[in-house]
């Protein structure tokens, strides 16, 4: 049995757009690490900023590498390469900022509204352990 060491122009089109949503997928990963940084601001430190890049780069790496052994038969093929490039790019350009933007205003809703949770109910327990001192 001979394995075919081609594809058709058909089969190399469909590689290159699934590989362009393969793409904008990893744009899905690198919003969720967006997400992080503006969530927990620990998390803009350098060593984990660092952690988190390579974490996103072992995904990626991972991801095409999965990529190429399902859908081109073990081949690293540069378009494919393009087209994760482009879907990623274009994730970015376009639905990216927007739901950063969406993230960002969830994320000010929901800390404002825990700190006013906070200081309401927490706040007689806080002046019993803290109380003011007079001058």
């Amino acid at each position: 049995m001979q394995l075919e060491t081609f594809f058709t122009v058909s089969q190399q089109a469909m590689q290159f757009l699934l590989s362009a949503v393969m793409g904008a997928g990893l744009g899905v990963v690198y919003d969720f690490f967006r997400v992080l940084r503006i969530v927990f601001p620990i998390a803009s430190k350098k060593a984990i900023l660092c952690l988190c890049d390579i974490v996103f780069m072992l995904i990626c790496g991972t991801a095409v590498f999965v990529f190429d052994l399902m859908f081109c038969r073990g081949q690293v093929r540069f378009f494919c390469l393009l087209g994760t490039a482009l879907g990623f790019i274009l994730y970015l350009l376009s639905l990216g900022s927007v739901v950063t933007g969406c993230l960002k205003s969830i994320v000010k809703l929901i800390s404002k509204v825990l700190q006013k949770v906070y200081s309401g109910v927490f706040a007689p327990a806080v002046k019993l352990i803290y109380p003011k001192k007079n001058k």
